[in-house]
């Protein structure tokens, strides 16, 4: 991520200084550790992101072990009946983020599990992902633009 991020403020069209990152499952996980190990980043958005309280693949901290290094605002979308993270899972992360004083906002959508806002799987909830993109929208708005 820090590669990708230090291209992007090598072109011409980007202000490096509003750098956000946006992940869903796996990808919201990358999105919570970029936030804890790539300064730059300015804004993220994780949804449904699993494993945040596991360290994966080898020695290392997992990603909520990193919550001290978080300088960007997080915002979290999840579905109440996912199982990757569970609805404990997201109260653990939040109560991190609340422990170490960092910018959050949780957001966790009733009769929504893993995968809400992709349209191409049975768990796809048009309304959960609607709002959910919305909000991410606004986070960055609020947070990369002003």
């Amino acid at each position: 991520m820090k590669a990708a991020v230090d291209f992007l403020k090598t072109q011409p069209f980007v202000e490096p200084q509003r750098i956000g990152i946006v992940g869903f499952c796996f990808g919201g996980r990358v999105s919570y550790l970029a936030a804890c190990n790539v300064p730059d980043i300015k804004a993220a958005s994780v949804f449904y992101g699993g494993r945040i309280l596991q360290a994966l693949g080898g020695p290392g901290p997992a990603p909520i072990e990193q919550t001290a290094n978080i300088s960007a605002p997080i915002l979290g979308l999840f579905g109440e009946t996912d199982q990757n993270p569970t609805p404990a899972d997201v109260e653990k992360i939040a109560a991190e983020l609340q422990k170490r004083g960092k910018t959050y906002e949780f957001h966790m959508y009733p009769g929504s599990g893993h995968g809400f806002h992709c349209d191409a799987r049975a768990s796809y909830r048009p309304e959960a992902a609607k709002d959910a993109w919305g909000k991410t929208m606004a986070w960055f708005d609020k947070y990369l633009k002003g």
